[in-house]
Protein backbone atom coordinates (compact mmCIF):
# COMPACT_ATOMS: atom_id res chain seq x y z
CA UNK A 1 0.00 0.00 0.00
CA UNK A 2 1.24 3.49 -0.78
CA UNK A 3 2.07 5.79 2.08
CA UNK A 4 0.33 9.11 2.47
CA UNK A 5 2.71 12.04 2.31
CA UNK A 6 2.55 14.72 4.99
CA UNK A 7 2.18 17.76 2.76
CA UNK A 8 1.04 20.36 5.26
CA UNK A 9 2.81 23.69 5.22
CA UNK A 10 6.54 23.60 5.77
CA UNK A 11 7.58 26.84 7.46
CA UNK A 12 11.22 26.31 6.45
CA UNK A 13 10.49 26.45 2.70
CA UNK A 14 11.55 29.78 1.24
CA UNK A 15 11.92 29.07 -2.48
CA UNK A 16 10.31 31.31 -5.05
CA UNK A 17 8.34 29.45 -7.72
CA UNK A 18 7.17 30.33 -11.24
CA UNK A 19 4.37 28.27 -12.82
CA UNK A 20 4.04 28.21 -16.62
CA UNK A 21 1.03 26.28 -17.96
CA UNK A 22 -1.54 27.11 -20.61
CA UNK A 23 -4.38 25.98 -18.32
CA UNK A 24 -5.55 28.80 -16.08
CA UNK A 25 -7.35 26.34 -13.81
CA UNK A 26 -4.19 24.28 -13.33
CA UNK A 27 -2.10 27.37 -12.63
CA UNK A 28 -4.55 28.42 -9.91
CA UNK A 29 -4.70 24.95 -8.34
CA UNK A 30 -0.92 24.50 -8.31
CA UNK A 31 -0.37 28.01 -7.00
CA UNK A 32 -2.78 27.45 -4.11
CA UNK A 33 -1.20 24.13 -3.19
CA UNK A 34 2.36 25.41 -3.45
CA UNK A 35 1.47 28.23 -1.07
CA UNK A 36 0.08 25.66 1.38
CA UNK A 37 3.42 23.88 1.18
CA UNK A 38 5.19 27.12 2.08
CA UNK A 39 6.51 28.23 -1.32
CA UNK A 40 6.31 31.79 -2.58
CA UNK A 41 4.59 31.74 -5.99
CA UNK A 42 5.92 34.84 -7.72
CA UNK A 43 4.57 34.47 -11.26
CA UNK A 44 1.87 32.61 -13.21
CA UNK A 45 2.41 32.38 -16.99
CA UNK A 46 0.39 30.83 -19.82
CA UNK A 47 3.39 30.05 -22.03
CA UNK A 48 7.17 29.98 -22.00
CA UNK A 49 7.77 33.32 -23.69
CA UNK A 50 8.47 35.39 -20.58
CA UNK A 51 9.77 32.69 -18.25
CA UNK A 52 13.43 33.73 -18.42
CA UNK A 53 12.58 37.40 -17.86
CA UNK A 54 10.53 36.47 -14.81
CA UNK A 55 13.30 34.26 -13.45
CA UNK A 56 15.61 37.27 -13.65
CA UNK A 57 13.03 39.68 -12.26
CA UNK A 58 12.01 37.62 -9.24
CA UNK A 59 15.27 35.69 -8.68
CA UNK A 60 13.22 32.49 -8.84
CA UNK A 61 14.47 29.19 -7.46
CA UNK A 62 12.09 26.72 -9.15
CA UNK A 63 10.17 26.85 -12.43
CA UNK A 64 7.28 24.46 -13.06
CA UNK A 65 6.82 24.05 -16.82
CA UNK A 66 4.10 22.36 -18.84
CA UNK A 67 5.36 20.47 -21.88
CA UNK A 68 2.65 21.63 -24.27
CA UNK A 69 2.21 25.41 -24.38
CA UNK A 70 1.53 27.88 -27.21
CA UNK A 71 4.19 30.18 -28.67
CA UNK A 72 7.06 28.57 -26.73
CA UNK A 73 6.71 25.05 -25.37
CA UNK A 74 8.18 23.55 -22.22
CA UNK A 75 11.14 21.76 -23.81
CA UNK A 76 12.37 24.87 -25.62
CA UNK A 77 11.94 26.90 -22.44
CA UNK A 78 13.73 24.24 -20.39
CA UNK A 79 16.70 24.30 -22.78
CA UNK A 80 17.02 28.08 -22.54
CA UNK A 81 16.62 28.03 -18.77
CA UNK A 82 19.30 25.43 -18.24
CA UNK A 83 21.73 27.31 -20.47
CA UNK A 84 21.18 30.74 -18.90
CA UNK A 85 20.21 29.88 -15.32
CA UNK A 86 21.75 26.47 -14.50
CA UNK A 87 21.12 26.86 -10.76
CA UNK A 88 17.35 27.24 -11.23
CA UNK A 89 15.52 23.94 -10.75
CA UNK A 90 12.92 22.95 -13.35
CA UNK A 91 9.99 20.63 -12.67
CA UNK A 92 8.13 19.50 -15.77
CA UNK A 93 4.33 19.15 -15.77
CA UNK A 94 2.86 16.69 -18.24
CA UNK A 95 0.03 14.34 -19.08
CA UNK A 96 2.08 12.80 -21.87
CA UNK A 97 3.46 9.37 -20.97
CA UNK A 98 5.73 9.24 -24.03
CA UNK A 99 9.09 8.03 -22.63
CA UNK A 100 11.00 9.82 -25.39
CA UNK A 101 9.72 13.21 -24.22
CA UNK A 102 10.64 12.35 -20.63
CA UNK A 103 14.12 11.32 -21.78
CA UNK A 104 14.60 14.50 -23.80
CA UNK A 105 13.55 16.63 -20.82
CA UNK A 106 15.99 14.76 -18.59
CA UNK A 107 18.85 15.32 -21.04
CA UNK A 108 17.95 19.03 -21.20
CA UNK A 109 18.28 19.32 -17.42
CA UNK A 110 14.84 18.67 -15.87
CA UNK A 111 15.03 18.21 -12.11
CA UNK A 112 11.68 16.57 -11.52
CA UNK A 113 8.35 15.59 -13.06
CA UNK A 114 4.71 16.10 -12.08
CA UNK A 115 2.54 13.75 -14.13
CA UNK A 116 -1.16 14.38 -14.78
CA UNK A 117 -3.47 13.31 -13.28
CA UNK A 118 -1.50 14.04 -10.16
CA UNK A 119 -2.20 13.85 -6.45
CA UNK A 120 -1.20 16.28 -3.73
CA UNK A 121 1.09 13.61 -2.31
CA UNK A 122 2.93 13.26 -5.62
CA UNK A 123 3.40 17.01 -6.01
CA UNK A 124 4.53 17.46 -2.41
CA UNK A 125 7.06 14.64 -2.62
CA UNK A 126 8.54 15.88 -5.91
CA UNK A 127 8.76 19.49 -4.73
CA UNK A 128 10.28 18.46 -1.40
CA UNK A 129 12.99 16.49 -3.21
CA UNK A 130 13.90 19.50 -5.36
CA UNK A 131 13.66 22.14 -2.63
CA UNK A 132 15.67 20.07 -0.14
CA UNK A 133 18.46 19.74 -2.70
CA UNK A 134 18.45 23.48 -3.39
CA UNK A 135 18.61 24.28 0.32
CA UNK A 136 21.52 21.88 0.83
CA UNK A 137 23.43 23.33 -2.13
CA UNK A 138 23.05 26.86 -0.77
CA UNK A 139 24.06 25.78 2.73
CA UNK A 140 27.21 24.02 1.54
CA UNK A 141 28.20 26.88 -0.74
CA UNK A 142 27.93 29.25 2.21
CA UNK A 143 30.32 26.95 4.10
CA UNK A 144 27.79 26.24 6.81
CA UNK A 145 28.16 22.49 6.28
CA UNK A 146 30.77 21.31 8.78
CA UNK A 147 32.52 18.40 7.08
CA UNK A 148 35.28 16.21 8.43
CA UNK A 149 38.81 15.71 7.03
CA UNK A 150 38.93 16.29 3.29
CA UNK A 151 39.64 13.52 0.81
CA UNK A 152 42.52 14.08 -1.59
CA UNK A 153 43.55 12.60 -4.94
CA UNK A 154 40.21 10.84 -5.49
CA UNK A 155 37.95 11.07 -8.54
CA UNK A 156 34.26 10.39 -8.94
CA UNK A 157 31.56 9.98 -11.57
CA UNK A 158 27.93 10.85 -10.77
CA UNK A 159 25.06 9.21 -12.64
CA UNK A 160 21.49 10.28 -11.89
CA UNK A 161 18.63 11.34 -14.15
CA UNK A 162 17.86 14.34 -11.94
CA UNK A 163 19.85 17.50 -12.62
CA UNK A 164 19.31 18.78 -9.08
CA UNK A 165 20.47 15.54 -7.49
CA UNK A 166 23.62 15.49 -9.62
CA UNK A 167 24.34 19.12 -8.79
CA UNK A 168 23.87 18.56 -5.05
CA UNK A 169 26.02 15.46 -5.01
CA UNK A 170 28.74 17.25 -6.97
CA UNK A 171 28.75 20.08 -4.42
CA UNK A 172 28.98 17.56 -1.56
CA UNK A 173 31.80 15.60 -3.21
CA UNK A 174 33.81 18.67 -4.16
CA UNK A 175 33.32 20.14 -0.71
CA UNK A 176 35.17 17.18 0.80
CA UNK A 177 37.91 17.31 -1.84
CA UNK A 178 36.80 14.73 -4.42
CA UNK A 179 37.21 15.70 -8.07
CA UNK A 180 34.05 15.00 -10.11
CA UNK A 181 35.29 13.98 -13.57
CA UNK A 182 32.03 13.01 -15.25
CA UNK A 183 28.23 13.05 -15.06
CA UNK A 184 25.63 10.83 -16.70
CA UNK A 185 21.86 10.32 -16.89
CA UNK A 186 21.41 6.55 -17.16
CA UNK A 187 23.06 3.18 -16.64
CA UNK A 188 24.51 2.97 -20.13
CA UNK A 189 26.19 6.33 -19.71
CA UNK A 190 27.53 5.11 -16.36
CA UNK A 191 29.21 2.17 -18.09
CA UNK A 192 30.65 4.41 -20.80
CA UNK A 193 31.92 6.99 -18.29
CA UNK A 194 33.60 4.37 -16.10
CA UNK A 195 35.34 2.94 -19.16
CA UNK A 196 36.53 6.41 -20.13
CA UNK A 197 37.45 7.84 -16.72
CA UNK A 198 38.05 4.76 -14.50
CA UNK A 199 37.19 6.80 -11.36
CA UNK A 200 37.86 5.83 -7.77
CA UNK A 201 34.18 6.26 -6.98
CA UNK A 202 30.91 5.92 -8.89
CA UNK A 203 27.74 7.36 -7.33
CA UNK A 204 24.82 5.91 -9.31
CA UNK A 205 21.05 6.11 -9.04
CA UNK A 206 19.07 2.88 -9.22
CA UNK A 207 15.95 4.02 -11.07
CA UNK A 208 16.99 5.51 -14.42
CA UNK A 209 15.87 5.34 -18.06
CA UNK A 210 17.57 3.30 -20.82
CA UNK A 211 19.45 1.07 -18.33
CA UNK A 212 18.80 0.93 -14.61
CA UNK A 213 21.51 1.19 -11.98
CA UNK A 214 21.43 -2.44 -10.83
CA UNK A 215 21.97 -3.74 -14.36
CA UNK A 216 24.79 -1.25 -14.95
CA UNK A 217 26.36 -2.11 -11.59
CA UNK A 218 26.81 -5.79 -12.47
CA UNK A 219 28.49 -4.92 -15.77
CA UNK A 220 30.73 -2.23 -14.27
CA UNK A 221 31.98 -4.43 -11.42
CA UNK A 222 32.69 -7.20 -13.91
CA UNK A 223 34.89 -4.87 -15.95
CA UNK A 224 36.36 -2.68 -13.19
CA UNK A 225 36.14 -4.41 -9.80
CA UNK A 226 38.42 -1.77 -8.26
CA UNK A 227 35.86 1.04 -8.80
CA UNK A 228 33.92 1.66 -5.59
CA UNK A 229 30.19 2.07 -6.26
CA UNK A 230 27.67 3.83 -4.05
CA UNK A 231 24.05 3.29 -5.07
CA UNK A 232 21.55 6.14 -4.80
CA UNK A 233 17.82 5.73 -4.52
CA UNK A 234 14.62 6.92 -2.90
CA UNK A 235 13.32 3.36 -2.71
CA UNK A 236 14.91 2.38 0.57
CA UNK A 237 13.69 -1.22 0.61
CA UNK A 238 16.01 -3.88 2.02
CA UNK A 239 15.61 -6.23 -0.95
CA UNK A 240 17.03 -3.61 -3.33
CA UNK A 241 19.95 -2.94 -0.98
CA UNK A 242 20.77 -6.63 -0.71
CA UNK A 243 20.61 -7.00 -4.50
CA UNK A 244 22.97 -4.04 -4.98
CA UNK A 245 25.46 -5.28 -2.36
CA UNK A 246 25.45 -8.77 -3.86
CA UNK A 247 26.25 -7.30 -7.27
CA UNK A 248 29.23 -5.41 -5.85
CA UNK A 249 28.00 -2.10 -4.43
CA UNK A 250 30.15 -0.77 -1.60
CA UNK A 251 27.58 1.60 -0.10
CA UNK A 252 24.09 3.01 -0.33
CA UNK A 253 22.57 6.45 0.23
CA UNK A 254 18.97 7.59 0.17
CA UNK A 255 17.26 10.62 -1.33
CA UNK A 256 16.69 13.32 -0.27
CA UNK A 257 20.36 13.64 0.63
CA UNK A 258 21.56 14.52 4.09
CA UNK A 259 25.02 15.97 3.29
CA UNK A 260 26.56 14.76 6.55
CA UNK A 261 25.31 11.20 6.05
CA UNK A 262 26.46 11.24 2.42
CA UNK A 263 29.94 12.32 3.48
CA UNK A 264 30.02 9.65 6.18
CA UNK A 265 29.12 6.94 3.66
CA UNK A 266 31.67 8.17 1.11
CA UNK A 267 34.46 8.30 3.70
CA UNK A 268 33.57 4.75 4.80
CA UNK A 269 33.57 3.42 1.23
CA UNK A 270 36.84 5.09 0.29
CA UNK A 271 38.48 3.65 3.38
CA UNK A 272 37.54 0.21 2.01
CA UNK A 273 35.13 -0.57 4.84
CA UNK A 274 32.86 -3.47 3.98
CA UNK A 275 29.10 -3.56 4.38
CA UNK A 276 28.52 -6.02 7.18
CA UNK A 277 25.15 -4.87 8.49
CA UNK A 278 22.39 -4.12 5.98
CA UNK A 279 20.20 -2.69 8.75
CA UNK A 280 22.79 0.03 9.36
CA UNK A 281 22.06 1.42 5.91
CA UNK A 282 18.51 2.22 7.01
CA UNK A 283 19.49 3.47 10.46
CA UNK A 284 22.82 5.29 10.01
CA UNK A 285 22.70 7.01 13.39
Amino acid sequence: ASQSYNWKMNTEVTQKVIIADDSNALRVVLSSFFKELGYSVVSLLKDGVNVLQNVERYDADIVCLDYHMPKKDGLETLKDLHEQYPDVAVVMITGDENPEIHEIATELGADGFITKPFSQDQIAAEMKKVSSALNSIKRIRKNSFDHSTKVSDKTAVIVDDSETMRRLLQVILEDIGINVVGEGLNGQQAIDLVKEKVPDLLCMDIEMPVKDGISALAEIKGLYPEVQVIMITSLGDKKTVVDAIQKGASGYILKPYDPELVEKEIQKVLSDSTVDDIDSLFDPA
